[in-house]
């Protein structure tokens, strides 16, 4: 990946050993001194693709277990920065049609409305749905805001016939809500 940025770039960047995973890390991309405009712009770029690929690949999975799902979430949620929840909406055969990001919060907070999710939900015809949201501290404890939230998502899930299956919080690794007795 490195011979897409300037000369200069990538000499330094090959001394520094930076991983690919560092290189796209938005962080690392805003922060650089070493990168020009344009090499920012290329890594910015690829990222936003390879974001598109984590997608399009968890649309692809049928949910067979927790931690199967949790561990392509943590590829996908632990590097952001700022709280994002997402819902995963699954067809009968626990299929991801699809994933949708419904609400992006602060450094340390997020607030989405059962409404936003079950929107969502309804518009893929969806029969069931999982709720996931990463904690940028890496810490996958869960506060009682994102319990308060789960439960009045299961309640509003209820009322419309659309199960939720699970809420994970994704950290330096993944909390399931379900498989800790948590909902």
């Amino acid at each position: 990946m490195l011979s897409i940025l300037s000369k200069k770039a990538r000499q330094q960047l090959q001394e520094e050993n930076v991983t690919t995973y560092q290189l796209l890390n938005n962080e690392f991309i805003e922060k650089s001194d070493i990168l020009t405009t344009r090499d920012k712009e290329k890594l910015k770029t690829i990222r936003e693709a390879f974001d598109s690929y984590q997608v399009e690949q968890i649309e692809r999975l049928t949910v067979k277990s927790s931690s199967y799902l949790g561990n392509h979430l943590v590829n996908m949620l632990q590097p952001k920065k700022q709280e994002e929840v997402y819902v995963l909406s699954l067809n009968t055969k626990n299929e991801v049609i699809s994933m949708d990001m419904i609400f992006r919060g602060s450094l340390n907070s997020s607030v989405a409305h059962p409404r936003e999710i079950f929107k969502k939900a309804l518009e893929h015809s969806a029969a069931r749905i999982i709720l996931a949201h990463n904690h940028p501290s890496g810490n996958t404890d869960p506060s009682e805001a994102d319990l308060s939230f789960t439960r009045r998502a299961v309640d509003a899930g209820e009322m419309l016939g659309i199960e939720v299956l699970d809420h994970f919080i994704i950290g330096n690794e993944y909390l399931s809500l379900r498989e800790t007795g948590l909902m």
